[in-house]
């Protein structure tokens, strides 16, 4: 439990460590080793840890948690033809499951084949636990947003279902925010972007916010939000995205 907690605050090393005094013998040494194979793909140990999957999957071939992430490792690598095959044999041993429906979404984002991304993210709503459906919604809806793709109906419906459950999680507020903007709704993506700064979210959903303020004619207080983004993420994609916003409305 140490290591998972060390690994969902992203102390990847420290999990590590915790991982690895679980006796491999007993009752969680199968849960710890793949903890220890994720740790290691998260820290950029690419090889380590898709042999170490590749070990436990020939050992395992029935636990379903392996399987998906395998193939999520073989696709992080840039091994597609290694992912499809591993999701084929999957499928035809009759594996199922969301995590397996996430990593056929992840072969088509990969292949650039939208359609069958968005009926894979679809499909890992429908199989996810009741209780975990508005975490994979929230990644369908992510989906949209950043690739474009049905954006403004199948995405928006999602960003806007993932707040109705959510109301106050700092990411699906964003990804409403984004999405909202990119729709042409300036004054839904205003205060979206605005609850998410309130809920803790970070430049991302500032940048919409400066770009809802824009657009709204409030050029002044959207210029101060996107100058604040470039100031804030001065290494990221969003400064990149902030002062290109900037330059088009005359800002900076």
């Amino acid at each position: 439990m140490l290591g998972q907690l060390a690994l969902d605050l992203g102390y990847d090393r420290l999990a590590l460590a915790f991982l690895a005094q679980v006796d491999p013998a007993g009752p969680h040494g199968l849960a710890a080793a793949i903890y220890r194979a994720y740790a290691h793909l998260r820290l950029g140990d690419r090889q380590q840890g898709v042999e170490q999957l590749e070990q436990l999957a020939a050992a395992h071939p029935d636990d379903p948690r392996i399987g998906p992430l395998l193939a999520l490792a073989y696709l992080n690598s840039g091994d597609l033809e290694a992912a499809g095959e591993r999701l084929q044999r999957l499928h035809a041993a009759g594996h199922g499951g969301p995590a397996l429906a996430l990593a056929q979404a992840g072969l088509a984002l990969a292949q650039r084949d939208f359609v069958a991304a968005a009926d894979a993210y679809e499909q890992a709503v429908i199989a996810a636990p009741v209780a975990e459906r508005p975490r994979y919604a929230l990644l369908a809806a992510r989906f949209h947003l950043d690739s474009g793709f049905e954006r403004c109906t199948s995405g928006l419906q999602a960003a806007q279902a993932v707040v109705n459950v959510l109301p106050t999680d700092p990411e699906a507020l964003t990804v409403l925010a984004g999405t909202r903007y990119y729709c042409g709704d300036a004054a839904g993506a205003q205060a979206a972007a605005a609850a998410a700064l309130e809920a803790g979210a970070g430049v991302e959903a500032r940048f919409y916010y400066g770009l809802a303020l824009s657009a709204a004619s409030d050029r002044a207080n959207g210029r101060a939000a996107l100058e604040l983004v470039a100031d804030q993420a001065p290494a990221s994609m969003w400064r990149q995205r902030a002062e290109t916003a900037l330059e088009l409305i005359g800002g900076r």
